[in-house]
């Protein structure tokens, strides 16, 4: 058995409904689910989620799938084919999702038993109005959600039309049904939310949609996980399963770890964020004018390399790909490391008066914080953390409002939903740079009590 890399988090079905139909469904086809594995609502909002309803013992199957029930990749008729075709591949969400679209429009779909369970509504920033997306106080996040909803506009206007007027001779991909911006957006936010990547027949990674497994929501510290059994055609075991990861009480959820999720995709792709999510990063791009304005804010003076680096400091800031023709320029802030490492390194030897002694040590190390304290000097890290701490104040200022404000935002019962979690987003992004800052400080304040402590005397 391999264990799956998993790609969305699940969304709840809609509201009111039951899962038994679902579930004799799976069974129907030969699947097997548990009978102690339940359908329940998991907060006030009315979020549903798996719970078991009994003790579970670890290692015990909970649910497991049949290779034909996964809705996937290909697409068979011609006219869809071509539409997916045009999807650009970072939105590979709506490749999927059309198939989706077109079994929902058919009158007897294999799948129907499971997509009407799906919810009609979903919370992801691409149904927010444009007042709403502003709330997000984030510009690379209102740069993805803008990019988004200008695809799915052009893809309902442009693509859907011209490949049903070319491709006249082929079956209408819908069923002769209208598909707009808002039931793409719709499809696309279903996929993002819910599939799974799985192997199908010994070939690459496929995103695809799990009946009933979908609906195992998210945890950092999971109680289940999901395998693939690599079995052959002809083998009746089921080629999916849900695993219990530990022993479970009655009433404990069945979650599944997704992997290191950042706040931006679980808000893109799932409709929610995580409080202290110790995968969220704070995206910035790297330029020498910003890193110069960092200086300021933290104090200092810049030397003349962060204005016309040295040509060894170009050639070293090339070889981290913050320059050059193959640059790669967006760095992070927060998270485990505090600081991307290339940005570590770049102010770094931005600060060292010449090259010898790093290219003795290696860019390798300048990456890391785990080289010694006085890798170029006491004094170059000290000037380091500090414009570092610059950095993350000038982070801030695209946020005009404050934490203690937001929080009386969030205190409020009559803001909507969309509001509430546009604020909960960028409370954690000022959050995670406020705690950013107070690691690097007590960084500081360490080198600054050795720098005393050898001083001369």
């Amino acid at each position: 058995m391999a264990r799956l890399a998993l790609l969305r988090r699940s969304s709840s079905g809609r509201e009111g409904s039951s899962t038994e139909d679902l579930v004799q469904w799976v069974r129907q086809q030969g699947g097997r689910v548990l009978p102690a594995v339940h359908l329940q609502r998991q907060n006030a909002r009315g979020d549903l989620g798996l719970v078991a309803t009994e003790a579970v013992q670890s290692g015990e199957s909970l649910i497991a799938l049949p290779p034909h029930i996964p809705l996937s990749l290909p697409i068979d008729e011609p006219a869809l084919a071509a539409l997916a075709q045009r999807v650009p591949e970072k939105l590979w969400a709506m490749k999927l999702g059309l198939k989706l679209l077109a079994e929902r429009a058919k009158k007897h779909s294999f799948w129907w038993p499971y997509i009407h369970k799906l919810p009609e509504r979903f919370r992801m920033p691409v149904f927010f109005s444009g007042d709403e997306i502003q709330q997000l106080q984030y510009p690379p996040i209102i740069h993805q959600v803008k990019k988004r909803c200008e695809f799915l506009l052009q893809f309902a206007a442009e693509d859907i039309p011209n490949i049903i007027r070319d491709r006249g001779n082929d079956k209408h991909p819908f069923g002769g049904q209208q598909v707009d911006a808002s039931a793409l957006g719709w499809a696309m936010a279903a996929v993002s939310s819910r599939a799974f990547c799985v192997k199908q027949s010994g070939e690459s990674d496929c995103p695809s949609l799990l009946p009933l497994v979908d609906m195992c929501n998210h945890s950092f510290t999971p109680t289940a996980r999901l395998v693939q059994h690599h079995t052959s055609s002809a083998q009746l075991l089921p080629f999916l399963e849900v695993v219990a990861q530990q022993d479970l009480e009655r009433g404990d959820a069945l979650v599944l770890d997704y992997g290191p999720l950042s706040n931006d995709i679980l808000l893109l792709d799932y409709g929610f964020v995580i409080p202290n999510n110790p995968h969220d990063r704070v995206e910035l791009r790297f330029e020498l004018q910003l890193l110069e304005a960092a200086c300021f804010a933290a104090g200092l003076h810049a030397p003349s390399s962060f204005t016309e680096p040295a040509p060894w400091q170009h050639a070293l800031l090339v070889q981290l790909k913050l320059q050059g023709p193959d640059a790669s320029q967006m760095v992070t802030l927060g998270g485990k490391d505090q600081v991307d490492c290339r940005l570590l390194a770049a102010v770094r030897l931005l600060y060292a008066e010449d090259g010898s002694k790093i290219r003795s040590i290696g860019v390798e190390m300048l990456q890391s914080w785990d080289a010694p304290t006085a890798l170029l000097g006491l004094a170059n890290e000290c000037k380091v953390l500090r414009t570092l701490v610059g950095l993350c104040m000038l982070a801030t200022a695209p946020f005009p409002t404050s934490i203690s404000e937001d929080q009386d935002l969030l205190n409020q019962d009559e803001i909507s939903e969309n509001i509430r979690l546009a604020t909960e987003f960028r409370t954690n992004k000022k959050q995670l740079l406020i705690n950013t800052i107070s690691s690097l400080q007590l960084r500081l304040q360490s080198l600054t009590m050795q720098e005393l402590v050898s001083a001369p005397r």
